[in-house]
């Protein structure tokens, strides 16, 4: 017994070797064969734990192998696809560059040559040369955007527009294209869309824009009608959905088509030679909308014409402050129902009280130039009297025409020039104002001079960094850079003239879309970033705007005192910098440091401008950052030519 028990006690311990004689016959001698089964089975378990241990082990480690090898190919894919990636980007990038600069002098002199004295046909061969080349750009701004969308790296704005001047916009410059195939366009932004939404004007327009296009192109005859209405309030009234809806007559879409019109590439019709496009634009609307929270939905039965909507998800703000321009009664003759809902809200918008009769009783009458009847009424009308027709049409006899689809602006400028008289001449806008240009392309220089000049500025020209450095800077308010110049570029010559005294606004041009202003721009003293081809509209908005907040922020200055001034001069450099080095690496805690530091120190010294930008939009939109960037580069050049003189 006492043997039995040390041995089951080493069995106990692991020792799978024991063994005990089975020499008794009795009961011991069951307890011995018991003890001796259960030793050869704790060792076959034993053994079959040891081989399934040693096979988990061996699988284990050939597992680990083969992650091993997985990771080092994700790591080369990794590598490969961010190379791809850049290379991507840097060949947009050239693309975009290489493509632009010719297609800005082929633009622009073809806008330059439109203004001058031409045959009708010869006009003709001009507009559609400058049709034939913003469509080439348009393909261009599309596959871009497609590439930025799928790269992730599509950022919308955030800022307060106005629906319905975002309507007539579009409008206005897509209509002829419907006038010219005797389409007739209707539309209505019903009464409920608030006039002020907070998004992203230019691609809500690039939406309407692709929706009006289509169906302008896949339409013979008929009418056209766009529609904006609130498709849905959420509780609480500070977002909206907003249906932007395009109806048209034209040959319809049959089901399988419908079902590739969202695909890159792919059309709805067959015939490209009749019906030419890329595909594209669909697919840039599909991504925006959703972007923006919504959809694009389709309807449409072959030979019934086509219907395409898109619902956008946007905040309400509150309206911006609106100078009603008088108290008055209009009379409104028009019989299409759309048209006349249109007008009518923007005439008591504007403060008139609108009546449908009785035209020779009101102070302004509007009347549709195809309703001879109503023409008959106002022959001898002595008040105002506008003729709405076609865009472009002409009336000698009528001293006042405006296109069935005007927009606010245009309406506010009748009705303000009856009020008061005033026009300013385009030619003279800037008058006075002195510009440099430097470009190493010679038709971009031309180009960018003759809009200066006709806008009445003095203009100096220089073919490189080195040329410009050269150049008597005495009385320059404005140089216009070019970013991509052999020799020289544009940032080592910004950072150059920015120590000249006065330092003039320096505004950087480039033919690359996806350029962008950053902390290496903000040291070069660039203040602004135009984009080629270059309009002669928004080279002078810019100039004008740029020019005015540089006085404002001169009079903000010079309100201070010298202490005050020498450390804004210390203090402000380094909170940019650490500004755009929180953006650029994300970190937000610093980000919101530096903001915090940037309102102190505006608010302080009463920087409007700068503050106002800082409490804004930035750095969560691009237009707020914009804006934020051309304060602190502005107070920067500023501050740079006080500290020149002494102060």
């Amino acid at each position: 017994m006492r043997k039995l028990s040390d041995d089951m006690a080493r069995v106990q311990r692991g020792e799978t070797g024991v063994r005990v004689p089975e020499a008794s016959t009795n009961e011991l001698g069951l307890l011995e064969s018991g003890l001796n089964r259960m030793a050869d089975e704790v060792s076959r378990t034993q053994q079959n734990l040891e081989e399934q241990v040693t096979q988990a082990t061996r699988e284990i480690q050939e597992t680990v192998e083969a992650l091993e090898v997985s990771n080092v190919e994700l790591d080369l894919a990794r590598r490969r696809a961010l190379e791809a990636s850049h290379l991507k980007s840097e060949f947009l990038s050239a693309m975009s560059h290489d493509i632009r600069t010719p297609m800005s002098g082929i633009i622009g002199f073809t806008r330059l040559l439109a203004k001058t004295p031409l045959e009708p046909e010869q006009r003709e061969y001009v507009l559609t040369i400058e049709q034939s080349a913003l469509g080439l750009m348009r393909l261009i701004n599309n596959i871009l955007d497609l590439s930025r969308i799928e790269a992730g790296k599509l950022a919308l704005m955030q800022e307060p527009f106005d629906v319905r001047s975002c309507v007539d916009d579009v409008l206005m410059l897509i209509s002829p294209l419907a006038y010219e195939k005797q389409l007739v366009i209707n539309r209505c932004v019903h009464a409920e869309v608030p006039w002020n939404l907070l998004g992203d004007q230019i691609r809500v327009q690039e939406i309407i824009t692709n929706f009006l296009s289509n169906a302008i192109k896949f339409t013979d005859n008929g009418t056209i009608t766009l529609q904006v209405q609130l498709a849905d309030k959420p509780v609480g009234g500070e977002e909206v959905i907003l249906e932007i809806s395009v109806r048209d007559t034209g040959r319809g879409i049959d089901e399988t088509t419908q079902g590739q019109l969202f695909q890159a590439f792919r059309q709805s019709s067959p015939s490209t030679a009749k019906y030419p496009g890329t595909g594209l634009g669909l697919v840039i609307c599909n991504r925006l909308a959703q972007a923006m929270g919504g959809e694009i939905r389709l309807e449409s039965t072959p030979g019934q014409g086509s219907f395409f909507a898109a619902t956008l998800k946007l905040e309400t703000v509150e309206n911006l402050d609106f100078e009603r321009l008088m108290a008055g009664t209009a009379c409104l003759l028009e019989s299409e129902p759309l048209t006349r809902s249109h007008l009518s809200q923007l005439l008591e918008h504007l403060g008139y009280e609108v009546h449908f009769d009785k035209p020779l009783d009101r102070d302004v009458c509007m009347v549709n130039g195809e309703d001879n009847a109503s023409l008959v009424a106002v022959s001898g009308h002595k008040r105002l009297v506008v003729l709405l027709d076609k865009l472009g049409s002409h009336h000698p006899e009528w001293k006042i025409t405006l296109p069935r689809v005007a927009g606010m602006g245009a309406l506010q400028r009748v009705l303000a020039g009856r009020k008061n008289g005033n026009h300013v001449e385009s030619g003279t806008a800037l008058e006075g104002t002195s510009v440099l240009i430097v470009d190493d392309s010679r038709i971009n220089r031309s180009l960018i001079r003759h809009q200066l000049e006709d806008l009445g500025a003095n203009v100096v020209q220089a073919d490189s960094g080195a040329a410009a450095l050269e150049v008597d800077l005495a009385g320059v308010t404005v140089a216009l850079i070019d970013l991509q110049m052999p020799g020289m570029s544009g940032a080592d010559l910004a950072t150059t003239l920015s120590g000249v005294t006065p330092c003039p606004v320096l505004i950087a041009i480039t033919a690359d879309a996806t350029a962008r202003l950053g902390l290496a721009s903000f040291h070069a003293g660039l203040a602004m970033l135009l984009v080629k081809p270059i309009n002669a509209d928004d080279l002078f908005s810019t100039i004008c705007g740029v020019l005015e907040k540089r006085q404002a922020i001169s009079r903000q200055l010079a309100a201070l005192s010298g202490e005050i001034r020498m450390l804004l001069a210390e203090d402000l450099p380094p909170i940019a910098d650490s500004l755009f080095s929180a953006l650029n690496t994300s970190d937000d805690a610093a980000l919101t440091s530096a903001l915090h530091d940037l309102k102190g120190i505006a608010g302080a010294c009463k920087l409007r401008g700068l503050h106002a930008a800082a409490c804004g939009g930035a750095p969560h939109t691009a237009q707020g950052m914009m804006d934020l960037y051309l304060e602190l580069a502005l107070i920067r050049a500023e501050i740079r030519s006080e500290w020149k003189d002494g102060i």
